[in-house]
């Protein structure tokens, strides 16, 4: 630890990067780079605060115009679902020092007290919405059903109107109307989400299901790299920001 002397902001900096990189503990880091493990847990809170702010929305941001919708659309089209311009999934995030009194409400499915994110990406693992949270015990119907992204995907003409084309069993070209969303079965049978058919014995079904699922796994694979990041759990009260942060 530097003793007598000011740690240069630089130094904090690279610091804070390396926890959000590699999700290290602060002791470790902070021991590495020579300061005490408070003056690097303060200063860590409040750079992911102000660094959110920042550069969050400069990164993270839905297809706005509808040259972004048919980008979207034209990585999905090449691994067969045209029409679609993301991935979606919740994940949940443990949140270790959950105060007692909301514990009930923060423990679900997962067995532990977490905060629920709803995460949209598109074919290359690129964050494009991310919902604030969640307590855990929320599903992912109730946290869809909010979400402002979700109600513009459903109204807005720039989605709505979006044209592409599939192809009916001979083979010929059929226009369609809609951008959608991949998903899991755990959404709403809506027209925006296209999710895997469950307990069918149509070998066409089974096929489709499969390839969603094989296709999905791009919001899977986010979900596993931001885990990683942020998996020093450090920041239970930021832990939003934290995640966030680690987007990139």
């Amino acid at each position: 630890m530097t003793i007598g002397k000011q740690v240069p902001l630089t130094l904090k900096l690279l610091a804070c990067l390396k926890i959000l990189g590699r999700g290290i503990v602060f002791e470790e880091v902070a021991e590495a780079c020579l300061m005490g493990t408070e003056t690097l847990r303060a200063f860590f809170h409040l750079f992911v605060v102000r660094f959110s702010k920042a550069f969050s929305s400069r990164f993270i941001r839905a297809p706005a115009i509808a040259s972004e919708v048919q980008e979207a659309s034209d990585l999905y089209a090449r691994l067969g679902f045209p029409g679609c311009v993301g991935s979606i999934d919740c994940t949940h995030v443990r949140w270790v020092k959950c105060p007692s009194q909301t514990l009930h409400s923060h423990v679900g499915k997962e067995k532990f007290a977490s905060r629920v994110f709803q995460v949209v990406v598109d074919a290359t693992r690129r964050i494009l919405v991310f919902t604030s949270s969640a307590p855990g015990s929320v599903s992912d119907k109730s946290v869809a059903h909010v979400d402002p992204f979700i109600r513009t995907l459903r109204t807005n003409s720039l989605f709505t109107e979006f044209q592409y084309h599939l192809r009916d069993e001979a083979g010929r070209p059929v226009e369609h109307r809609g951008a959608y969303l991949i998903s899991d079965c755990g959404y709403h049978d809506w027209a925006v989400f296209a999710k895997p058919i469950k307990n069918s014995t149509d070998h066409r079904d089974i096929i489709y299901s499969k390839r969603l699922e094989s296709v999905r796994k791009d919001v899977e694979c986010c979900f596993g790299i931001l885990k990683v990041c942020g998996s020093s759990g450090h920041c239970s009260r930021n832990v939003g920001i934290l995640v966030r942060n680690c987007h990139g």
